[in-house]
C-alpha cells in the first residue's frame, strides 16, 4: 500500500516517539532528523505552491483586464464604422459571440448566435 509523504512522516514520528525497541533505538536520532526534514520540505512545498497559485491568479486577472479593454476598443471601432456607414445600431454586436447555457441538461452545448455581419 502506498502512502503519501505526510502520512509516512506521521507514521515514522509515531515509531520514533512511541516504540520501545532496541533496534529502533540505534536509528531513532537519524529517523527523527529525516522525519523533521521531510516535514519541513512538505511545509515549504505547500507554501511555494500557494505563492505560485497566487501569482498565476494575479496574471490571469491582468490578462482578463487586458482582453476586456481590447474587446471594448474593438467594439467601439466597429460601432464608429457602423455610424459612418449608417448601419444598424447593433451591427457591431454581431461580431461578438453571444451564448447562453441551457440549464435543463448538464451536457448541453451553449447556444450560439448564428447571425453574421453583412
Amino acid at each position: 500500500m502506498r502512502q503519501g509523504l505526510a502520512r509516512q512522516v506521521a507514521t515514522v514520528r509515531g515509531w520514533v516517539e512511541g516504540a520501545k525497541d532496541p533496534v529502533l533505538d540505534q536509528h531513532r536520532d537519524e529517523l527523527r532528523r529525516w522525519a523533521e526534514a521531510a516535514d519541513r520540505a512538505l511545509i515549504d512545498t505547500r507554501g511555494a505552491a500557494a505563492t505560485r497559485r497566487g501569482e498565476l491568479w494575479q496574471r490571469r486577472e491582468e490578462l482578463a483586464d487586458t482582453l476586456t479593454r481590447e474587446r471594448d476598443s474593438l467594439r467601439d471601432a466597429l460601432a464608429e464604422l457602423a455610424r459612418e456607414r449608417r448601419l444598424p445600431r447593433d451591427w457591431a454586436d454581431v461580431f461578438f459571440r453571444a451564448s447562453t447555457r441551457r440549464r435543463s441538461h448538464k451536457d448541453a452545448e451553449p447556444e450560439e448566435s448564428s447571425e453574421l455581419p453583412e
